[in-house]
C-alpha cells in the first residue's frame, strides 16, 4: 500500500515488501474469510450507532427539549442546520484529517466525540449549548459518514473487484438499520426512564466501539 495512505499512519511496521501477510486472512474452524470482512462488520457497526442516532435517534428527544426549555421548534431545530453544515465541512476536510491522525485515531475521536456529547445533553444544556454540540456532532457523523467508509474500503477492495459493491452496500447499510433500531430503542426507553437517563445510556454505545476499532481497523 501506499505510505501516503491515511491508513498507513495506523501501520506499526509495513510488512516486507511483496509479502502476503497470513493475518490478512480469518481462520475459525473450518471457515477461512478474508479480514476485510471484519473492518466492514466494523464500519457497519460504526455507521449504525453513530449515524443512527444523529439522523434519527435523536429526534425523539425534541418535545422533551422543547418542554425543558421552553423553546419553539424552530428554535430548536437550528441545530440541523448547524449540524449538517458542519458535517458537510468536515467531510471536505476528512481526507486531509485522515492523513494526518490516521482512519483508525480519527473514528476513536469521533466516537468519543458522540458519547461525550450525550452525557452533555443529559445536563439539558440551554439552546447556545445545544448549537455548539451539534456543530461538533458533525465531525463525529463525519467519521461514520460515507466518506470514511470509501476511505477505508480503498485499501481493502481494488477498483476492480467485484466484492467492493457488496462491501459498500453492507456498510453503508449500517445507517439505514441504525436509524430504524436507534429511535425505537430511544422511545422504548423515554417510556421507563427519564430522558437525562437515556441519554446518559447512549453514551455507552460509543465507548464499547472504541477497543472494536482499535483491534479490528488497520490497513491490509
Amino acid at each position: 500500500m501506499d505510505s501516503t495512505s491515511p491508513l498507513s499512519a495506523d501501520r506499526a511496521s509495513p510488512p516486507p515488501s511483496g509479502a502476503q501477510p497470513d493475518r490478512d486472512l480469518v481462520v475459525i474452524g473450518r471457515i477461512r474469510f478474508s479480514y476485510a470482512w471484519l473492518v466492514i462488520a466494523t464500519l457497519f457497526c460504526t455507521s449504525l450507532v453513530v449515524q443512527g442516532l444523529m439522523l434519527a435517534g435523536i429526534t425523539v428527544f425534541d418535545g422533551h427539549l422543547l418542554e425543558a426549555l421552553q423553546l419553539s421548534r424552530g428554535e430548536l431545530k437550528l441545530r440541523d442546520s448547524i449540524f449538517l453544515f458542519s458535517t458537510a465541512t468536515a467531510c471536505l476536510l476528512l481526507g486531509s484529517i485522515c492523513a494526518w491522525l490516521g482512519v483508525r485515531r480519527t473514528m476513536i475521536v469521533g466516537l468519543l466525540v458522540l458519547s461525550v456529547a450525550m452525557l452533555v445533553y443529559s445536563t439539558t444544556p440551554p439552546l447556545w449549548g445545544i448549537y455548539v454540540l451539534h456543530a461538533v456532532l458533525g465531525f463525529s457523523l463525519a467519521t461514520a459518514h460515507v466518506v470514511m467508509i470509501m476511505i477505508v474500503l480503498s485499501t481493502w477492495f481494488a477498483a476492480d473487484d467485484p466484492r467492493r459493491g457488496i462491501a459498500l452496500g453492507i456498510a453503508v447499510s449500517g445507517a439505514s438499520c441504525g436509524a430504524v433500531l436507534m429511535s425505537q430503542l430511544i422511545a422504548a426507553g423515554l417510556e421507563v426512564y427519564p430522558y437525562p437517563t437515556v441519554f446518559r445510556l447512549l453514551a455507552v454505545p460509543g465507548l464499547l466501539l472504541i477497543p472494536l476499532v482499535l483491534w479490528v481497523v488497520r490497513p491490509p
